[in-house]
């Protein structure tokens, strides 16, 4: 689901990552959690702070991106 894919289906291709990247990083969480047995709360809060800034960065330089591609569009109408 590339390029080749109509610009309409990107955001399907989107949140269908994000949602496989989340399970991935919960699957990765617990097993770490199984594993180790000092500072279970510590690791969680800083994998989570860690995980939501991934996201925030993501989607803040994909809207810029997004924005900047919108803006040559309309000025090439």
């Amino acid at each position: 689901m590339g390029l080749s894919r109509p610009a309409k289906q990107f955001h399907i291709f989107y949140f269908t990552s994000m949602t496989i990247r989340f399970f991935l990083a919960v699957i990765f969480a617990f097993f770490a959690i199984l594993h180790t047995n000092n500072q279970i709360v510590v690791f969680i809060c800083n994998f989570m702070v860690m995980y939501l800034l991934y996201t925030w960065f993501e989607i803040y330089f994909l809207i810029h991106n997004l924005r900047a591609d919108l803006k040559k569009s309309d000025a090439s109408d």
